[in-house]
């Protein structure tokens, strides 16, 4: 069965260990931040899906509590392949 989709969701992204520098004078610390994406794809014989996603800004960088202009933004291509193929169902 083929079939077109499309989803939308909330990126909660958790920053283990996040600084980006220049030169060892310029560091800024990488805050942990949500955002939203939203996606339309398609399924082919219910095996094999690709998917175009549009992931929102989100802004990166902290210094000193202050926040700063660091948007980033950014579109996906995905390829995904169905490893279980049967349907399971329950009778009584």
């Amino acid at each position: 069965m083929n079939k077109i989709f499309i989803n939308f969701g909330v990126n909660f992204n958790h920053v283990l260990n996040g600084e980006f520098s220049f030169n060892d004078q310029y560091k800024r610390e990488i805050k942990t931040l949500t955002s939203y994406f939203i996606g339309l794809g398609y399924v082919f014989n219910n095996k094999y899906s690709l998917e175009f996603r549009y992931n929102t800004s989100r802004d990166l960088a902290i210094l000193n509590g202050i926040d700063e202009e660091a948007n980033h933004t950014n579109i996906s291509f995905k390829f995904g392949y169905n490893f279980f193929l049967k349907q399971f169902v329950i009778t009584k």
